[in-house]
């Protein structure tokens, strides 16, 4: 199950699997992939600028949804 879907908002608040994203940084939710491995989740998310897939636990959900 997943924690997040797109259109939110998401703080990035660690680096598992190698985006580049900063810490702290804010980001959108583009595409949630519902069939992710191992129910992590996986999202695309965008800066505006770049995009990354990120998991569950390198985001938390902001005040900004």
């Amino acid at each position: 199950m997943q924690k997040f879907k797109e259109g939110q908002k998401v703080k990035v608040i660690d680096r598992e699997y190698g985006h580049d994203f900063d810490i702290g940084e804010i980001v959108e939710i583009i595409f949630a992939n519902k069939d992710a491995y191992y129910d992590a989740g996986d999202y695309k998310c965008s800066n505006g600028i770049d995009t990354w897939f990120l998991i569950d636990q390198e985001i938390e959900l902001t005040k900004l949804n």
